[in-house]
Formats: C-alpha cells, structure tokens, sequence
C-alpha cells in the first residue's frame, strides 16, 4: 500500500507592503498546508478544496501548477510508503485568514538565502541540491517541507523570463511596479535594481497593456498590464 499526500505551497502579494508572501500552518511545527488524496479526486482537485478550506477563495486549475514529487524511500506513513505530490497555488487576491492555525509569512533574502518570516519568527531555507537530502534536512529544520519551498523559490526564479506565472498573485492585472517587486523578490536583489523602461521593454513578449490606474490624485497615472495568453495556464 501506499500513502499519498499533497502539500500546497500558496503564494500571494501584499500590494500595500509591495511583499510576497505565503501560507504556512502551525500543527506541532510550522509546515506547509496539507491534505490527503481523495478517492474520486484528482491532484489539482484536491489543492483547490484545501485551497478553498484555507483561505476561502474558490479557483479554477489555471491557478494551480504542480510542483515536484518527493518520493524517498524513508519517507512512511503509518507504516505505509509516503509520496509527497507538491503543489503551487497563485491566489489573486490577498487573503484574510481568520483561524489560529495558518498564517502569512513574507519572502525576504537574508544572507543571500531565502527566508520566511512573520515577526520574530524567520526560517532561512537551506539551498539542496536534489531530494536525496531531504529526509535529512527534514529531521532537524523547524520548518516541515523546507525542502519543496527552497526548490519552488529556484523553480520560480528559473522560470521569471519565459513562463512567469508567479504573476498570477497580482491577480487580472498589474503595474510594472508591482511585477518588478515580484520579480525582485526571487530575483534576491531591490526593487530599484530593476529599471522600469528597461524591464518594460525586456518583458513586453510576455505582457499586454490593459489599461491605466484609475488615480484621483494629480500626476501621470500608472500604466497596467496583465500576462499574454500564450504564458498562461
């Protein structure tokens, strides 16, 4: 027999604080939401009930990609062999979360790692090469799963110039400001290392301009954009 089970890694952008961030569960330890395949379920129909479960948001599978698959021998379930299916969710709109047990965690580098903090509570994501060492790492990080989030940070700042779809957290559409400070945060650097002119014209194979802000105070209103079809799911 064996025993699967589906870990959701679900982004999100705080346009105020111009932040990425994620949801991570409190069962024991910090973690990643989870939940167990269901017999008439697919994988992505399963990620968007416990999508739905947490943050209340009901989304079609354009909104969700399917990650990695960790599958190490040392992996068990009561008793059973475990095989982890990890999945990503973009939710386009900020949640708001109104239970104990999840809560938001921001995307930062702190000595050139990805950290995850809220608070005074900071996980530095240790870099693993391959999933070999995740039952290692797994045994001594306060953070369960570290190792799918380091690998969704990677696979995500692979994927900034030709299939962004880490944008779909700024929801139908966006300024260039915003995408900027999305990319800047995978990208590990500042927001003001990436030219708005210049990151215009290296991006607009993937964009399309929609429209302006609808801006009440003077000065030239902010242009928006969303993905081209082609880059989306």
């Amino acid at each position: 027999m064996m025993h699967i089970k589906l870990l959701n890694i679900m982004w999100c952008y705080d346009r105020e604080a111009e932040q990425v961030k994620v949801i991570l569960e409190h069962d024991a330890a910090w973690q990643l939401p989870k939940t167990n395949l269901g017999q008439a379920e697919s994988g992505t129909e399963a990620i968007l009930r416990l999508t739905e479960q947490v943050t209340g948001q009901v989304l079609d599978a354009d909104h969700v990609e399917q990650l990695t698959t960790l599958s190490h021998p040392t992996l068990v379930h009561a008793g059973e062999r475990e095989v982890i299916l990890v999945y990503m969710t973009y939710l386009p709109f900020y949640p708001t979360l109104d239970t104990t047990v999840h809560k938001l965690f921001t995307l930062r580098t702190s000595n050139s790692k990805y950290q995850l903090y809220r608070g005074e509570v900071a996980f530095s994501l240790t870099s693993i090469a391959d999933e070999t060492k995740y039952h290692e790492v797994n045994k001594t990080s306060p953070l369960v799963y570290e190792y799918a989030l380091q690998y969704a940070c990677r696979y995500i700042k692979r994927s900034l110039e030709q299939m962004p779809l880490i944008l779909k957290i700024l929801g139908e559409s966006f300024t260039l400001r915003e995408a900027r400070s999305v990319y800047a945060s995978f990208l590990q650097i500042k927001i003001n290392q990436l030219d708005n002119s210049n990151f215009k014209k290296t991006h607009r194979k993937i964009l399309v301009e929609v429209g302006q802000v609808v801006k009440k105070s003077p000065g030239r209103p902010a242009r928006l954009y969303r993905l081209k079809d082609e880059v989306q799911f």
